[in-house]
């Protein structure tokens, strides 16, 4: 480990987020925003071709923009990396390969009961099936979907049409950059067929060679044991295990291999993710076994999407084989359907959460290259210049980065291993019923969460992939280059052969296995008395979580020791230990949003213990026990052999409050940007026609969207206005329309934009009066115009409150409380805020601190008397003011900036704030309200507090 690339981590550990191609893109803007991104923090991009796209996709301009970038990344030090398809999931070629044949589209076997007459089409056997008492003929049938529809992955010459139409082309064109400034491809959630195909048609997934690679693999004939896969019959679990292990190489050897050796060839690296990560039911309905893929991937990668903490196994797979099989680097796309309102506090509490299991470089979802129509509203956040905190994003850009590089460095220290029980799983698989399913995932999912509650670290096992790196040393069992004391088998009912042997070896090599909730009876599916005898002879435990993990402490003599003393509760805390050379890193994460913790941290006497700081880069001298408060959501680093010196001693925890007072006084409040009211409500009509009610706007676009090609429409928004001011009207696509204010025609192509170059700004204010006003755009129907709220910008206050249309009054630029500004005029206010008060201070024995309770916003700079205090962007909320604050009056200012939520949206949904908000969310008639929902924009309870030196 190299302490300045800590501290200035190369380029290659920088997140990297999608950059969205689209709409026609500009490659003076392209080339713009390359440059921004690095200089925000960021590593590069991923040229993701997405919703709204116009330039041709893969098409000469396509290339001429892609070349230009890479270029300039070249010129910059930053990286390009590509995305494989046109939209998403990977493998379609933007459309083209199911379009070269049948033999080339997805296929699917259907279980159909038997009616007089010539079987449908398609039939591949039909046979009489006894189930239970019951005796029917079914016909089994293989349904080829129509092309436009996914090509079929099981089939080696569907991915190379795949490559040709798009891996082979990048290479013609910037092939020379292969390795260097393009690192390497990125595929998104490839699958065999989808999860809900395969739900709604009751059908299993089918290729034309499965039947001779079944019986080639295997020495029987699938087709003569149809019934097995669909009812319990015959030796069913045995045929089940059979068919998805060959369906799962199939898919493998097709697509991952071929993919991956691909790469390798050329010097790029293979990564990205597979669809239904998440769960045994999502793997076998789209991937099979998402672990073997991984094998096959140079930087193997899942998604995390959503504001929250998912299913930790998502990250603890892929991590897992990445620690086996010496892969040093673990993707995760995340962030996206999060909400403009993703704050950094989010952003810190979702990625330290998923560093601690083993992710260690983020792909940032979403960085939208246009906001115009429809855009703006594809899986949000948009992670990008449009952003009001922007100039703010290389504080978490350079955070991730170094622990990005700490996290990648040496080893993970693990002595466990949990055997996947998705094998078990695929023997109780009917498309019918799927309940036997989910309870191996529960009790494999329940386990997890229990070792996880207590400290104790893991990794996964694979049987495919034990099988083909395991062996005994010693009294351990090493998968590739990880070695394990203890192995666990969850609740699962059947092992692979080779598992088997392995329990054996362990336990004779003095090694330890544990069963857990049951004991296993079946060999791949077949039942074994061998196995059976030797499960009785080991220790069984409840899946409980205060059984588990006393059963395993004993084998595990772990340093440093941990113990939580006070705050979250300690489910909450996960530990992560690694070692490079001489150096053990130790990285302990609170995973709770709100709660901070207290713990002590005790090394043996005489370690030379140091912090890493990945907020600042610093490095500190520590003691060898430790009290430290962590944060909600916070990660820290401590590090033993590191032969670097200190930046700074070790600061301790912060001292118990003596006495508070809330900070009061008359606030003044100062917009660094113009005020923002939205028309979200519309009238339309057809001209000559009867003007509607109003209705949201995206009522209207659906109505005129209903009218044939360039048939005119007319959109009417209204607004009150009370007071005087230059006001500036904000429409999307304005050139489109003629736009109309009080019937007087306005400028619809000014050349002035505002947020995004689609957002053209038309100066209103010699057109409007008091009272009511209303705006006016006529246009012609086609198929990439859509009608959008429109905007008002200005010196002004908005008040919305029971109305559907803004009342725009003079500002009071004053209020007593600033804990949500919202209703002092800003509901829609996405900008930087300046809150500036005059205040007492008693004297007081101890430490001055500010502190607040809730930051309504994304970025506060504090500034007290004249003198720059620091900045606040996560929890924590509190900064130390010794030496700033004095007995008496004092000022204090504050510098506040939020996002685009309460601009953009949603904002009518009545169910509170979302945490996953998709394309519907914005127009949800179930949770629909035409009041305006949104979030605090302020500080909510400011105080000093007087706390112990």
């Amino acid at each position: 480990m190299k302490i300045e690339d800590f501290r200035n981590p190369p380029v290659d550990y920088r997140p990297v987020p999608f950059l969205s191609i689209n709409d026609d893109i500009g490659e003076e803007r392209l080339l713009n925003l390359a440059e921004e991104f690095l200089d925000k923090g960021w590593g590069g991009l991923f040229f993701h071709a997405r919703t709204g796209l116009i330039t041709p996709y893969m098409g000469n301009r396509w290339f001429n923009l892609v070349r230009s970038c890479v270029k300039r990344y070249s010129e910059l030090g930053g990286r390009f990396w590509i995305y494989d398809e046109q939209g998403w999931p990977s493998g379609q070629g933007g459309g083209q390969v199911t379009w070269r044949g049948p033999e080339l589209r997805n296929k699917i076997l259907k279980c159909i009961p038997a009616e007089r007459g010539l079987p449908p089409a398609g039939t591949i056997r039909s046979q009489v099936v006894s189930s239970g008492e019951r005796k029917r003929k079914w016909n089994f049938v293989v349904r080829v979907m129509p092309a436009g529809w996914l090509p079929d992955l099981l089939e080696p010459t569907a991915v190379r049409a795949f490559i040709e139409s798009t891996h082979d082309l990048y290479e013609f064109h910037v092939g020379d950059e292969f390795g260097s400034t393009v690192p390497g491809v990125f595929t998104d959630e490839p699958q065999y067929t989808t999860h809900f195909t395969l739900e709604r048609e009751k059908a299993l997934p089918w290729t034309d060679r499965l039947p001779g690679e079944f019986e080639s693999e295997h020495g029987y004939s699938v087709l003569d044991n149809l019934p097995s896969l669909f009812f319990d019959t015959g030796n069913y679990r045995k045929v089940r295990y059979d068919f998805f292990s060959t369906v799962t190489r199939l898919f493998v050897d097709a697509y991952s291999s071929q993919i991956y050796n691909w790469c390798e060839e050329r010097e790029l690296k293979y990564t990205g993710h597979y669809e239904w990560e998440d769960s045994f039911l999502g793997q076998i309905h789209c991937i099979g076994s998402a672990m073997q893929h991984y094998e096959y991937m140079q930087q193997p990668g899942i998604d995390h999407l959503g504001r929250g903490l998912h299913n930790p196994w998502v990250e603890k797979q892929v991590a897992s084989v990445a620690s086996q099989l010496g892969k040093e680097r673990v993707l995760s796309e995340t962030y996206g359907v999060s909400g403009q309102s993703l704050s950094f506090h989010d952003r810190r509490w979702i990625g330290t959460w998923q560093f601690a299991h083993g992710i260690n470089f983020l792909n940032h979802h979403l960085s939208l290259y246009s906001l115009r129509g429809e855009r703006k509203r594809d899986y949000p956040p948009t992670l990008s210049p449009h952003q009001p905190w922007w100039r703010h994003n290389r504080v978490m850009a350079d955070y991730f980065s170094r622990l990005s590089y700490i996290l990648s460095r040496g080893r993970r220290m693990v002595d466990v291993l949990v055997v996947s029980s998705l094998g078990s799983a695929w023997c109780e698989y009917r498309p019918s019923d799927q309940g036997a399913v989910e309870r191996i995932f529960r009790g494999f999912s329940e386990l997890t969460e229990n070792l996880l509650a207590r400290q104790i670290d893991f990794e996964y096992g694979e049987e495919f992939i034990m099988a083909r790196h395991g062996r005994i040393s010693g009294r351990k069992l090493l998968v590739g280059r990880s070695g394990y004391r203890v192995m666990i088998l969850p609740p699962m009912g059947s092992v692979k052969a080779s598992t088997f042997e392995f329990m054996r070896d362990l336990v004779d090599a003095g090694g330890h296995v544990i069963l857990v909730g049951e004991r296993p009876t079946m060999v791949e599916g077949e039942r074994s008395p061998e196995l059976a005898r030797f499960a009785e002879s080991l220790p069984l435990v409840p899946n409980e979580r205060d059984a588990v993990c006393p059963a395993l402490k004993p084998f595990l003599p772990i340093t440093p020791a941990i113990r939580r003393l006070s705050g979250a509760d300690e489910d909450r805390l996960l530990v992560h230990r690694r070692k490079e050379g001489p150096v053990e890193l130790l990285y302990v994460v609170n995973t709770d949003y709100s709660r901070p913790m207290l713990l002590e941290i005790g090394y043996p006497a005489g370690s030379d213990v140091k912090e890493l700081v990945p907020l600042t880069g610093e490095v500190r001298a520590c003691p060898q026990v430790l009290e430290i408060d962590l944060a909600a959501g916070d990660g820290r680093v401590f590090a033993t052999g590191l032969e670097a010196g200190a930046d700074g001693e070790w600061e301790g925890t912060i001292g118990g409050e003596i006495s508070s007072e809330p900070i009061q006084g008359n606030w003044s409040i100062r917009r660094e940007d113009p005020n923002v009211a939205v028309m979200d409500f519309t009238r339309w009509r057809q001209p000559g026609g009867e003007w509607s009610g109003l209705v949201p706007v995206w009522r209207a676009n659906d109505a005129t969207g209903k009218l044939t090609e360039a048939s005119e429409f007319e959109v009417r928004y209204e607004f009150d206005l009370e007071v005087g001011v230059e006001l500036d009207l904000v429409i999307e696509d304005a050139r489109r329309y003629d736009v109309y204010v009080n019937g007087t025609r306005v400028p619809s192509d000014t050349g002035e934009w505002w947020l995004d170059c689609g957002f053209t700004r038309i100066p209103i204010g010699g057109v409007v009066k008091r009272g009511r006003n209303s705006v006016t755009i006529r246009g012609r129907r086609d198929s990439d115009l859509s009608i959008e709220d429109a905007y008002l910008l200005g010196q002004f206050a908005v008040r919305v409150d029971g109305r559907k249309t803004p009342l725009l009054i003079r500002e009071d630029p004053r209020s007593t409380d600033v804990s949500d500004i919202r209703g002092a005029g800003y509901p829609f206010y996405a900008g930087t805020v300046e809150l500036q008060c005059e205040f007492d201070v008693n004297a007081s024995r101890g430490t001055p601190w500010i502190e607040f309770d809730e930051l309504g916003g994304t970025y506060a700079e504090f500034h007290a008397n004249g003198r720059e205090l620091g900045d606040i962007f996560w929890r924590d909320y509190r900064l130390n003011a010794d030496g700033f604050l004095k007995p008496g009056r004092n000022r204090i200012v504050i510098r506040l900036t939020n996002d685009l939520r309460n601009l953009l949206g949603p904002r009518h949904w009545r169910g509170g704030e979302f945490t996953g908000v998709n394309p519907n969310s914005f127009r949800d008639d179930q949770g629909w309200t035409d009041a305006y929902v949104g979030v605090p924009l302020g500080i909510g309870g400011l105080r000093v507090t007087w706390r112990d030196e």
